[in-house]
């Protein structure tokens, strides 16, 4: 009993690109490599990936300095290779964009104008400038989602209904998708 790890082959590689592209120009644009490893496990009662022990269907991490010379790639992504399996397209592409979602470059903090000097002949990036590791590969960061449920127990919203963080929680939650589904469409 166990969790089984694989690489994904080209064509799964060529769908995450293909994602990365539509949604994610900043870091297909500064050649930000990905690793991707499918995991399942030989136990049905147990999922393969975990984060903060709950069971995902997939989790995305930045490789170290040392990992990225012996890997050869920035971050790492590990799908669950049931979810893969059990899901459609349009499924795939939402997994994939969110855990992109979780990382970015790292910047330098842009430099204000200072009003003595002349203008600039090149424009400042308004972002700050992209930081470059010891191997010449750009730095990645992790980015938190902008909402966070947190767990919760159905024991404590029985006795407290209403009451219970785990309510607040859910429905501001739900009420920060209620405004996402009525806003105009994010274009990546």
């Amino acid at each position: 009993m166990g969790t089984t790890y694989w690489r994904a082959d080209q064509k799964v590689m060529g769908f995450i690109e293909s994602v990365m592209m539509k949604y994610h120009h900043e870091l297909c644009q500064h050649k930000v490599s990905l690793g991707v490893l499918f995991a399942m496990s030989s136990d049905e009662e147990n999922h393969a990936l975990k984060h903060h022990g709950y069971p995902v269907a997939a989790c995305i991490k930045v490789v170290t300095l040392k990992d990225r010379i012996t890997k050869g790639y920035d971050a790492e992504l590990m799908i669950d290779a049931e979810f893969w399996k059990s899901n459609n397209e349009e499924k795939r592409v939402a997994l994939i964009d969110h855990e992109l979602s979780h990382i970015a470059l790292k910047r330098k903090k842009p430099e204000k104008p200072k009003k003595e000097q002349p203008p600039r002949e090149e424009p400042i990036d308004p972002l700050g400038e992209v930081i470059y590791d010891d191997i010449g590969r750009p730095a990645l960061k992790t980015v938190k989602g902008d909402y966070n449920v947190g767990d919760g127990f159905m024991r404590v919203i029985q006795r407290h209904q209403t009451a219970s963080i785990e309510t607040d929680n859910i429905n501001a939650a739900m009420a920060l998708v209620e405004e996402a589904l009525n806003s105009q469409p994010v274009e990546a």
